[in-house]
């Protein structure tokens, strides 16, 4: 969360990474809110404490590691259906001629 005087800025982060840089980038995410988020009027100061405990449950209990979460699933589908459409307009290469006298 960011505040400055006169503006307020939070929301959610998804990322796809090891549980170790999810941390790092958690803390970071804890400490920048810590710092700078008191400082919009007036929603800094209500929503630092809403983020900093959601931060803090987020690094204290993270998500199963025995099943894809959804936001993974859905990055996987996107990537398949991308690199789907991007192999229907790609024109097919001529296949190679066969044979002694091809030129």
């Amino acid at each position: 969360m960011q505040s400055f005087i006169l503006m307020t800025r939070w929301g959610s982060n998804n990322l796809i990474c090891c549980r170790r840089c999810a941390l790092k980038r958690q803390a970071s995410d804890f400490l920048q809110s810590m710092l700078l988020g008191w400082w919009g009027i007036p929603f800094g100061v209500l929503m630092t404490p809403v983020q900093l405990l959601r931060n803090a449950y987020a690094m204290l209990f993270p998500p199963s590691t025995t099943e894809p979460s959804e936001a993974f699933q859905q990055v996987v589908i996107e990537r398949l259906m991308r690199q789907a459409i991007e192999q229907q307009n790609t024109p097919a290469a001529p296949a190679p001629k066969q044979g002694r006298w091809a030129e």
